[in-house]
């Protein structure tokens, strides 16, 4: 599906949306995904800010082909706790997903989520199985 970068694009349900990356290139970048259901349950409307795209200086692929990101994986950690630190202080409670290209990846991103887990206790509710909408990795 070729990307609708209008305002209130509408994606069909079962639609897919897909993101590339050039392996060649030394930069690397966040792709930060939020989709909010419509009215219409067989809809999901986007918001013009659904979607971004966020430079990471300095991330680059691991070598000896460990797949691994450490810079990108901690900017996407960063960025991804403060959805639930913003609703501990008062803001609105947001669902928050995370979506990686490689099972490596996807691995070190849930241990840094951990780590920040276990300094940080008042994030476990968000995590739990328990919650409403856990954090989906």
């Amino acid at each position: 599906m070729a990307m609708d970068e209008r305002p209130g694009a509408v994606l069909e349900a079962g639609e897919e949306v897909a993101a590339s990356t050039d392996r060649g290139s030394a930069a690397s970048a966040t792709l930060t995904i939020g989709l909010q259901p419509a009215l219409n349950a067989a809809l999901w409307q986007t918001r013009d800010t659904a979607v971004s795209f966020r430079y990471v200086e300095g991330g680059v692929n691991a070598r000896a082909g460990a797949r691994t990101n450490q810079v990108e994986a901690r900017a996407v950690v960063a960025e991804a706790l403060a959805v639930p630190r913003a609703t501990l202080a008062g803001g609105p409670a947001r669902s928050l997903g995370i979506v990686t290209f490689n099972a490596e990846q996807q691995g070190l991103i849930e241990d840094l989520l951990d780590s920040a887990r276990r300094d940080d206790p008042s994030l476990e509710p968000f995590f739990s199985d328990d919650a409403t909408d856990p954090v989906l990795v």
